[in-house]
């Protein structure tokens, strides 16, 4: 009899383990459905929303879509991207292969009325791209680009355009959707509630990826600011934080007046050397031009950044820390560099500012006076040497040879001038003054 109650115990217990482990599949079983529904809302594992192009590749690439786009709608341009001689017929069936499918479906565009539904140009014209934002599909990535048009001839910026450009990252084709007659005050504000999600390809829209190195991406930086600020002052100043743009110029006014004193010298700066510091949330070009003046991008994005042209108008974080463990000698060297900064930029505001007062009023009575004797006399722009230092008293004495590195503009017999720097520093900031035997 116990053996037959122990069977039944035994029968019993295999039956229980059998029906929770029946239940245990079967709640994985469900889970595992629920997991599998969740991830099916985004099999492709995009992210499906607006974001700043970060690939400066790309970046230029669909800027260069744009600007075949813009060549072809250019009434005196009659040749194709292969040289041949074309007519407007011709003309405007590559226009029509450039544009969307959306675009056409939605305006009845066919090659006979698609100049209707661009904008023609008169004569050739450069597209400058300045921002642009991406959605990422499984086969294609929708730009939304923002930019300006100008007049190859005259430099003149002409227009503000907004276009929407699709690349089709299987077959390298694209094709473009021009935001005419549009309200848009930025690039937000262009419609983004439909995009193509492919791309035929044709005759004339593919496309090349355009590789840019950094020396590349700084060439066109430095082509850039120098392009507006000589062409859209107002928008260059833009480019400024607003904080070392109030130090620096004051005003619009003012800077517009730096920008009409020194535009000979605008017009031919180039890259001439540079360094790159990178930090969380930016990338820092510390760029020199072929004068020694500074050109500080702090860039998130391409064509995404802030300008500084020097590092004396506001606190350098570098400076000051290399500045506070410097003997008295490198300190004087320091603050003459931060002096040669602001002569070569043709801050003579700045530079009158930091001559001891005495010695201002005596041999110039005004900023005006000091900036004509400094054209007058030294060298346009110039490097430095240092010579030998001394210690008199609360004075520091510093030799310096200004060496000429253009060779231009001055009433000189050579292309150096010797002068003696005297200089006292304030032992509790980066403050000093100074004055120079005249």
């Amino acid at each position: 009899m116990n053996i037959i109650k122990k069977l039944i115990l035994i029968v019993l217990t295999i039956i229980i383990v059998s029906i929770l482990a029946i239940f245990l599949i079967n709640s994985h079983n469900d889970t595992k459905k629920e997991d599998e529904v969740i991830i099916e809302e985004e099999p492709d594992g995009y992210i499906h929303e607006m974001q700043p192009v970060k690939d400066v590749n790309m970046f230029f690439t669909v800027a260069n879509c744009i600007q075949k786009y813009i060549d072809n709608a250019t009434k005196t341009i009659n040749i194709d991207q292969n040289n041949n001689i074309i007519d407007e017929e011709t003309k405007n069936k590559i226009i029509y292969s450039l544009l969307s499918e959306e675009y056409i479906s939605k305006n009845q565009i066919n090659v006979n009325n698609v100049t209707k539904y661009i904008e023609t140009m008169e004569n050739y014209s450069i597209f400058i791209p300045i921002k642009m934002k991406c959605i990422y599909e499984e086969n294609t990535t929708n730009f939304i680009v923002y930019g300006l048009v100008q007049k190859a001839e005259t430099s003149k910026i002409v227009a503000e355009r907004y276009y929407i450009v699709t690349t089709d990252n299987i077959n390298s084709s694209f094709a473009i959707e021009p935001i005419l007659n549009s309200k848009c005050q930025s690039i937000e504000d262009v419609p983004t509630d439909k995009f193509v999600d492919n791309v035929e390809i044709n005759k004339y829209n593919y496309f090349l990826i355009e590789t840019i190195n950094v020396e590349n991406l700084l060439i066109k930086y430095m082509a850039f600011y120098k392009n507006i600020m000589l062409n859209f002052s107002e928008l260059s100043s833009k480019y400024f934080n607003q904080e070392y743009f109030e130090k620096r110029f004051g005003n619009i006014n003012n800077y517009q007046q730096f920008i009409n004193n020194n535009t000979e010298e605008i017009q031919k700066i180039k890259l001439n050397k540079y360094l790159i510091n990178t930090y969380e949330d930016y990338t820092e070009y510390v760029c020199k031009d072929q004068y020694e003046n500074l050109y500080i991008f702090k860039e998130t994005a391409p064509m995404e950044f802030t300008v500084t042209l020097d590092t004396y108008t506001l606190p350098n974080e570098k400076f000051s820390e290399t500045y506070k463990a410097a003997d008295e000698n490198m300190k004087v060297m320091m603050n003459i560099d931060k002096w040669r900064q602001m002569l070569n930029n043709r801050d003579y505001n700045a530079a009158y500012n930091v001559l001891d007062e005495t010695f201002k009023q005596n041999n110039f009575g005004s900023m005006e006076k000091f900036e004509e004797y400094m054209r007058e006399k030294l060298p346009l722009h110039y490097k430095i040497d240092f010579g030998k230092f001394s210690n008199q008293g609360q004075n520091y004495v510093q030799e310096i040879t200004l060496t000429d590195i253009t060779s231009e503009g001055t009433d000189l017999d050579s292309t150096t001038v010797t002068k003696t720097i005297i200089m006292k520093i304030d032992e509790n900031s980066e403050n000093f003054v100074m004055s120079f035997d005249i």
